[in-house]
């Protein structure tokens, strides 16, 4: 019965060291309190089994010869990375993180965003207040141009009247002088022509002017 026993669970630890799955645990079907209690039997067992037992198992370790020993270690090993659930939490847990990692960053690339909107705004507020500013006094201008232009206007063209009415002034005052001139010299050649003296209209009227009011 021993000798069965021992078989089987050579067979076993040779399959786990050369990487083939373990037949025992298929073949049986057993729980893990079934396998617990089978390694117990195992135990039992091998302490009253011969050496030749032990003769074709491959050492696991410089120290340890036990056949159990590679089932013990490569158990826990194959459980943890056969498990899917386990990885795809692993998978889950690694994509939030660099989710919320991401998303801190787009954060704080909007406020920024933010910041620059708001400057921009404040900027172009400012721009507009000194445009509506400029545009006031450009009116205001405009107006004052406008009244100054008028004025002038007027004055050019009250001027203009002026001279045309003191043209016409001069222009009457110089017929009047001719006028006078004329009568004086007519007067003068009667005054001659009365006194004897022939020569006189060939002298000029200023000539005779000069000769009235200074007497030789």
């Amino acid at each position: 019965m021993y000798g069965s026993v021992n078989s089987e669970v050579s067979s076993d630890a040779v399959s786990l060291e050369t990487g083939s799955p373990p037949s025992l645990k298929l073949k049986l079907g057993l729980s893990s309190s079934d396998e617990q209690r089978d390694l117990a039997f195992r135990d039992a067992s091998e302490n009253r089994a011969s050496p030749q037992i032990h003769s074709g198992m491959k050492r696991v370790g410089p120290e340890n010869t036990d056949p159990r020993a590679s089932k013990r270690i490569a158990t826990p090993a194959l459980a943890k990375t056969e498990d899917p659930f386990t990885a795809a939490m692993q998978n889950a847990s690694q994509q939030h993180r660099k989710s919320e990692k991401e998303k801190q960053a787009l954060q704080f690339k909007v406020l920024e965003l933010e910041k620059a909107l708001n400057t921009m705004a404040s900027a172009l507020e400012e721009h507009q207040t000194r445009r509506t500013m400029v545009d006031e006094k450009k009116a205001t201008l405009e107006i004052e141009l406008q009244h100054e232009r008028e004025c002038h206007r007027v004055d050019l063209e009250t001027t203009k009247a002026e001279t045309e009415r003191l043209e016409d002034r001069i222009a009457t005052l110089l017929t009047e002088k001719r006028t006078v001139e004329d009568t004086v010299r007519a007067k003068d050649d009667v005054i001659a022509t009365l006194s004897g003296r022939n020569d006189a209209p060939s002298k000029d009227l200023d000539e005779q002017k000069r000769e009235r009011e200074f007497p030789e």
